[in-house]
């Protein structure tokens, strides 16, 4: 689908297109470019989430809203205990409920290490895209954390 970019937000009627807006999104704001793409899917099958975290601090956990399975993303649980979390509300029509996907930099000439963890979610009600966190990785190995979406 396409990215509607015409008003204050950008909008999409498609959880697919979390992807193409986080490297939008990195390409406009002058970024590391997203080399690799993940999106949240609940191991009983749903993909719509309830989000929280601490932007600062680059920590992130998501909720499944069908079966209510948390699971921290990427290495947030190593650092939860410092991280002061809020949940994601939506700013245009405050719904509490997303389609996740998380954007990988990954360090160049190093292998796959990842170097930085984008979140990026699109509301289910209003379509509207942002990434709520982000977070530097300064450690290595760190390609397992692709598998930790």
């Amino acid at each position: 689908m396409a990215i509607d970019k015409s008003g204050d937000f950008w909008t999409s009627p498609d959880a697919g297109d979390i992807e193409r807006f986080l490297n939008d999104l990195a390409a406009e704001e002058g970024s590391i470019p997203i080399n690799r793409f993940r999106a949240a899917r609940c191991a009983c099958g749903s993909i719509e989430f309830r989000l929280r975290g601490d932007d600062e601090e680059g920590r992130a956990e998501r909720v499944c809203v069908a079966c209510k399975m948390a699971r921290f993303i990427c290495d947030s649980a190593d650092y939860w205990s410092e991280a002061e979390p809020e949940r994601l509300v939506c700013h245009v029509c405050d719904n509490d409920t997303f389609n996740i996907g998380i954007g990988f930099s990954l360090e160049k000439g190093k292998g796959p290490d990842v170097q930085w963890v984008t979140v990026g979610e699109r509301c289910v009600k209003c379509g509207v895209l942002g990434s709520f966190a982000d977070w530097k990785i300064s450690y290595s190995p760190s390609a397992h954390l692709m598998d930790q979406v």
